[in-house]
Formats: structure tokens, C-alpha cells, sequence
């Protein structure tokens, strides 16, 4: 897939062909966090509050997850969501606007949002599909002004790996739960999965640390007795019979 291409495309699309801060025409950066295009003056802005979610469209790297994000986010989405808020003020500096809670908030439905796609792809055993068959309907909801203790949680752009390993987390609590008498295709556990925790480097590390201790610590102990037994049966008779008066006058004859 190019992805410059169907970054290029979204650019032009109606309300992203310019900067959702300021207007300039043409942005040629976007922000991951929120789906946003903008220009090269608000991008330097925006990498002040946090670096790793702004890219350029044409230089920089891209993966299906961020280009997901900014086809379910998009300008005009963002800008309705933050203007129908009733901290947002029209005047508001890009810091203030994009430290609010209600820029948290809208970040975190968009990333819950790209999960549910991800998670349906992943069931489907299909790659996700970045250029259609995305709905970008009513049913998303991302434009709600309603919200809840999770929207505030901190759910904004992770890459991939975090959010892989997450995924494969709850699917093995999941597993947990499930009936080990039924099959998997009535809802029984998956054999091998989520049973028995993978052994990570860090525990295999700290085993063979334990393992030397342990040999450390017996070897130190055959060592201790064998020096308690010279001591003993070598040593000490020898000592014993040099001071013997016997053992002298016979070395004297």
C-alpha cells in the first residue's frame, strides 16, 4: 500500500486541506493523536506537547494503524468535537486546547474507535482496509459530547507492540474463564492458550541466577567439608603426634 497516496487523498479531502489551527492551506503534517492535519508552524507547536505523535505526510514513515487514525479522525470530526465543548474557548492558544480534557477525551474515543477495527480485523483474520469499507457514520459516536470515566482514561496513540501485547493479554484472561470440559467452538478453552504464562527472558535470567547460587552455595559446602575432614583425620593425628614424647625419642634413636 502507499501510504503517501492515501495520506495525499485524505489531505485533499474537504476541511483536511488545511490547518485545523490556524488555516493555512496545504498542511503537510498531521498529528496521530487526533486525526488531524496541520501546517509547519502549529506542527512545531504540537511536537512541543509530545513529539511522537506528529508526522510529515511526505518524509516520515508510516503503518496501517496511524493511517487508520487519520481516516476515522479527520479536521472537520475534530474541530466539531472541541468546539461543542463547554471548556473550549475560541480564543484558545494550541497548548491550552490540546491539554484539556476534552482533547483527552476525544483522542481517547478515536483510539477506541481504531481498536474496534483492529480487534474485527484480527477475528476476521484480515488485514484492515485503510482506503474503504470503513463506515464513518453516526454509529462511531466520536463526535458525542457525552463521555465517561474511561474516555479520560490515558487511551491516546501507543504503537503497535504496546497495544499487540495488550491485546493478547485480555484474550488469555478471557481464555481463563472459559470451560475446559467444551470444545473451543462452544466456547471452551483454547488449549495452550493463556494456560500456562510464556517464560520471559528476565525469568529465565533470574532462574539461572538461582541455579549458579544454588550450585554456588553446595560446591562451597563440599568445600567446606572436605576442609573439615583433612582437619580432622590428616591434620590434627599428625599435629597430635608430633607432640607426642614418644614419637621425639624415637626420632632421636
Amino acid at each position: 500500500m502507499d501510504f503517501k497516496q492515501v495520506l495525499n487523498e485524505l489531505k485533499n479531502i474537504n476541511g483536511n486541506n488545511s490547518c485545523i489551527d490556524c488555516g493555512a492551506p496545504d498542511p503537510q503534517w498531521a498529528s496521530i493523536n487526533y486525526g488531524t492535519f496541520l501546517c509547519s508552524k502549529c506542527f512545531d507547536e504540537h511536537r512541543l506537547l509530545d513529539e511522537s505523535s506528529v508526522r510529515s505526510i511526505t518524509i516520515d514513515t508510516w503503518n496501517e494503524e496511524q493511517i487508520l487514525r487519520m481516516k476515522l479522525g479527520g479536521n472537520d470530526r475534530a474541530e466539531r468535537f472541541f468546539t461543542n465543548q463547554p471548556e473550549y474557548r475560541k480564543n484558545m492558544s494550541i497548548k491550552e486546547q490540546y491539554s484539556s480534557n476534552f482533547a483527552n477525551t476525544y483522542a481517547n474515543k478515536l483510539t477506541k474507535i481504531c481498536q474496534k477495527y483492529i480487534e474485527n480485523a484480527d477475528n476476521q483474520m484480515s488485514p484492515i482496509s485503510t482506503t474503504s469499507g470503513i463506515s464513518t457514520s453516526s454509529e462511531i459516536n466520536i463526535e458525542s459530547n457525552e463521555s465517561n470515566n474511561n474516555d479520560n482514561n490515558n487511551n491516546t496513540y501507543r504503537p503497535s507492540k504496546e497495544r499487540n501485547e495488550e491485546f493478547f493479554a485480555r484474550k488469555g484472561r478471557e481464555n481463563e474463564q472459559r470451560d475446559e470440559n467444551l470444545p473451543p467452538s462452544k466456547g471452551g478453552k483454547y488449549t495452550g492458550f493463556g494456560s500456562k504464562p510464556l517464560r520471559t527472558e528476565k525469568d529465565l535470567k533470574n532462574e539461572g541466577i538461582t541455579q549458579f547460587q544454588k550450585r554456588l552455595s553446595t560446591g562451597w559446602d563440599f568445600l567446606t567439608s572436605a576442609v573439615n575432614s583433612i582437619n580432622e583425620n590428616v591434620i590434627k593425628p599428625a599435629s597430635n603426634k608430633v607432640r607426642d614424647p614418644q614419637f621425639t625419642q624415637n626420632l632421636e634413636n
